[in-house]
């Protein structure tokens, strides 16, 4: 399989909105495909998810736990934030949150990622994260709030507010990226945890462009901030033509039986799935 044919075959099997990566960038970052699967590491992310959705499904006192362990595994192991770049819960820096006075709420992010060097630029926020609970719909209306805005509108005025272009937002199956950079269209992709061992490339390409090593240990050229950009080296970039940020790419809607299959990933045939954010900003989120 040619490498076009390779980065055409995994965007495929993810949901885009708005500018996202194009086949240039991705066939300049990874000339040789993704970055290599991991099965020993895909055989234990698999056994980790199924026991957090039975514990779900059962309802038991020890959900709200197993969700937080469920999240803390794919960012620590499946990613590889270790505790140098991955700040959560009280150890993340009260400076990042975003008040949106019309609707009495302050935002602010339940893990950030951060520059681990010892130069100026150690502690800067690279990407703001937020873990919403099993069940909530991304797009969706948050329960008992008065503010209309989804979790993915949220993200992006929280991104926008503090000046950190990406954030990631889950509910434990739906992993978003947020590219939501001051003054532009937003983009949005989501990967599905259940998809993750029934198309193992979408699993690599989440570890490829949201792991650590993607942060910090590649030239500046390909950081995922730069590969958003598409601009580099005059590529024809996700947010238009070489020096201008006018041009916005919709994918267009998949027939993918995955989309309606849910945590069961099971569907009796083909069905017509296009999943379009709002492009307007968001709030938030509270822990």
């Amino acid at each position: 399989m040619s490498v076009s044919k390779h980065h055409a075959e995994w965007l495929s099997l993810i949901e885009v909105s708005g500018p996202f990566l194009t086949l240039p960038v991705l066939e300049r970052v990874f000339p040789q495909g993704l970055d290599p699967a991991d099965s020993d590491h895909a055989a234990k992310l698999s056994l980790e998810r199924e026991e957090w959705v039975e514990i779900h499904r059962a309802e038991g006192p020890d959900a709200v736990e197993a969700h937080r362990g469920w999240v803390r595994t794919v960012l620590e192991e499946t990613l590889e934030l270790g505790p140098k770049v991955l700040l959560s819960d009280d150890h993340v820096p009260k400076d990042i949150r975003a008040e949106v006075t019309e609707h009495r709420e302050i935002l602010h992010p339940d893990f950030v990622v951060v520059d681990p060097s010892d130069g100026p630029s150690r502690g800067k926020p690279h990407l703001l994260g937020a873990v919403w609970p099993f069940g909530q719909d991304l797009e969706g209306g948050i329960e008992g709030s008065a503010w209309a805005a989804s979790p993915a509108e949220r993200m992006t005025h929280l991104c926008r507010a503090t000046g950190v272009r990406l954030g990631l937002i889950t509910n434990g199956d739906r992993w978003m990226l947020v590219d939501a950079p001051r003054g532009e269209t937003p983009g949005y992709a989501s990967l599905y945890s259940f998809l993750w061992f029934q198309e193992p490339l979408t699993l690599r390409a989440f570890r490829s462009l949201l792991g650590a090593r993607r942060f910090f240990s590649v030239a500046d050229t390909d950081t995922l901030e730069k590969m958003l950009d598409g601009e580099v080296l005059g590529e024809v970039g996700a947010r238009g033509f070489p020096g201008t940020r006018s041009v916005v790419q919709i994918r267009p809607p998949l027939w993918n039986p995955y989309f309606l299959a849910g945590l069961g990933g099971q569907c009796d045939g083909p069905a017509r799935v296009r999943r379009v954010w709002p492009a307007t900003s968001g709030r938030g989120f509270n822990a």
